[in-house]
């Protein structure tokens, strides 16, 4: 991407989901988040999205 896109107009949201369901901080998921905010950092990105626990996406959804 950054070879045909000028980083500055690049961004990345980090937010990723597994079975268990939305991103916690914890022991196991910082070191790899604070990883790989690291090796973004040094390419020039305009931003960097960092999702955390906001929403429960294992949880049924209530029928309005």
């Amino acid at each position: 991407m950054l070879e045909v896109v000028d980083p500055s107009r690049v961004g990345v949201k980090i937010g990723p989901m597994h079975e268990g369901g939305p991103m916690a901080a914890n022991n196991e998921t910082l070191p790899i988040t604070e990883y790989a905010v690291r090796q973004l950092g040094g390419y020039g990105l305009s931003h960097l999205l960092l999702m955390g626990n906001t929403t429960d996406f294992t949880a049924p959804l209530s029928s309005h």
